[in-house]
């Protein structure tokens, strides 16, 4: 994990910065599994989530091709989408989360079942661009998480910089959002001080076009990376620092 941070802050932290950042992680972690645990709690409580800049994601639905929500694993993200899962819904309609599952089968299953009950609903990385044709055909909104390491081998990744260092990272966003016109409107969750949440989206990024369209996908997946990189820079303490996010 400190590799993480020292690959991302380098000479802009002290050694004792970096490590004060990386217990500040370790006390997000606890946080994130406490809240988790009473997660049915949590939503039986009023006002423990807000919504922020909903205004710039009900302007993407107007332009009527589906829409793509882009995001980071930042924050507590399952507790925060999972609470707001039936309000958005009433909003805009489905929301379809692609993920992999879990291999801990009995923490898949209590996370799948929650995101259910919810009114979530998940899309399989297998079959995955059918399913996803399908919602934007529908006109409905597709989650991507962009931060971990996608694989080059079978064009499933493509090596775009993340802070300044090359990282494998999924084509498939671009490809889609190209292809269908969809906007792709970034949100970021983050913890608050009282230990409230804030779910906040921003203005969509729109579809930068280039004649050759592995360049479109190049540019527009770099544009995607380097939105999270400032969405995780406002809370360095609460990203995911421990995924394996530079493998090249």
């Amino acid at each position: 994990m400190l590799e993480n941070i020292d690959r991302v802050f380098k000479n802009q932290l002290s050694l004792k910065e970096k490590k004060h950042l990386a217990w500040a992680f370790y006390s997000h972690v606890a946080s994130t599994i406490k809240e988790l645990i009473f997660m049915d709690w949590y939503a039986r409580v009023d006002n423990r989530v807000e919504i922020k800049g909903i205004e710039h994601l009900l302007e993407a639905k107007k332009q009527d091709h589906g829409c793509f929500l882009l995001m980071g694993h930042i924050g507590n993200w399952e507790l925060t989408i999972s609470l707001v899962f039936s309000q958005l819904k009433s909003l805009i309609g489905p929301i379809w989360i692609i993920r992999k599952a879990i291999r801990i089968q009995w923490l898949e299953r209590l996370i799948f079942n929650r995101n259910q009950r919810y009114g979530g609903q998940r899309i399989d990385k297998a079959g995955a661009p059918l399913k996803i044709i399908k919602a934007l055909k529908n006109k409905e909104t597709v989650l991507f998480t962009m931060d971990q390491h996608a694989e080059l081998k079978n064009k499933e990744g493509i090596a775009v910089n993340f802070f300044n260092a090359k990282a494998g990272t999924f084509r498939s966003l671009a490809l889609f959002a190209g292809k269908y016109q969809a906007p792709v409107v970034p949100l970021a969750c983050y913890r608050l001080a009282n230990g409230k949440h804030v779910l906040e989206f921003f203005p969509a990024l729109s579809w930068e076009t280039h004649p050759d369209e592995e360049q479109a996908i190049s540019n527009n997946t770099l544009r995607y990376n380097q939105q999270l990189e400032q969405l995780i820079l406002e809370h360095p303490e609460q990203w995911w620092w421990v995924h394996r996010r530079w493998k090249l």
